[in-house]
């Protein structure tokens, strides 16, 4: 009985880990665009 909860336990912990991952990267590049642009790397 307890498998099915350890598997939805896992399944959501692995989830938040992805979509932590998705936000740092995200907010990897917009910090990379921005420096470039405050530095007029790049013509926008």
């Amino acid at each position: 009985m307890l498998a099915p909860v350890q598997m939805l336990s896992a399944t959501r912990q692995n989830l938040w880990r992805l979509t932590f991952i998705r936000i740092l990267v995200l907010a990897a590049q917009a910090g990379s665009v921005g420096m470039a642009w405050l530095f007029d790397f790049l013509p926008l």
